[in-house]
């Protein structure tokens, strides 16, 4: 059964619905420290365009770690991540 966790990303929270609270905390932490990364070099850029640069950092990394593995169906990523967010 998911919980909820509540997680706090560049200043905003969210509640993330997760079975498993210690993974969905730790990747909020990932993604808060790369905005807050990326701010330091471009301190007027605003959050929803550092999201959408860590978004791409992101899928970069998990790009060049499946390569072999081939890419991920359509849709597949962004629906499991949509059912994790809470209203």
């Amino acid at each position: 059964m998911a919980d909820t966790t509540l997680v706090t990303i560049y200043g905003r929270q969210y509640r993330l619905k997760s079975d498993d609270q210690s993974d969905i905390t730790m990747l909020a932490k990932v993604v808060d420290h790369r905005m807050r990364e990326l701010a330091q070099h471009a301190d007027t850029m605003q959050a929803v365009d550092l999201a959408i640069l860590v978004a791409l950092q992101l899928a970069d990394d998990l790009s060049k770690a499946h390569v072999a593995d081939g890419p991920e169906p359509a849709g597949a990523i962004p629906a499991e991540v949509a059912d994790r967010i809470e209203d």
